[in-house]
Parts: structure tokens; C-alpha cells; sequence
């Protein structure tokens, strides 16, 4: 196995030699969700690396591109939790 630590993937659009790098030097890449493009590409060339997805379950944001969100639902998609106060 070559390479050490991880890419952590976050922003604009990955540039062909944002992946040469990744793939000559690291052994783990998190990429986002939508980025499968590109997890292929690195899988095709390093077997042996890690290729992982960021999720995040905690919010949603209106920004992504879709149609696959970090959260799994587009922000149109969430809807706010209305608890009733207890004893109501």
C-alpha cells in the first residue's frame, strides 16, 4: 500500500491534477457525495486505496448541486420537527 493520511475532499469542481496528487499521495480519500466521477477514478488507479463518502446527518445544505445531497435530502426536502410542548 503507498501513500499516507487522507484527501479530505471540500469544494469547487476536483481538477485532473487534484486526482494525479491524491492518487500518488495518500492511502484514504473522502469525497462527497456526488463526486462518484472521481471515487472511480481513484479506485480504477489505486485498488488499495480507501474511498469513502462524507455524509452529513446533522443538516442539510441549499447549496449543493443535487440531485445527491451530503445529508441524503435536498434542503427543499427537509421539513422543520414541530414538537408539541409536553402536556399538550
Amino acid at each position: 500500500m503507498s501513500g499516507v493520511g487522507a484527501w479530505i475532499r471540500y469544494g469547487g469542481p476536483i481538477s485532473p491534477e487534484q486526482l494525479d496528487f491524491a492518487a500518488q499521495h495518500y492511502r484514504a480519500a473522502i469525497l462527497q457525495p456526488w463526486e462518484t466521477a472521481a471515487a472511480a477514478d481513484l479506485k480504477r488507479r489505486r485498488p488499495d486505496m480507501t474511498v469513502l463518502c462524507y455524509k452529513c446527518l446533522s443538516s442539510t445544505r441549499s447549496y449543493e448541486p443535487g440531485p445527491i445531497h451530503s445529508s441524503g435530502v435536498s434542503y427543499a426536502e427537509a421539513r422543520p420537527v414541530v414538537r408539541a410542548a409536553p402536556g399538550r
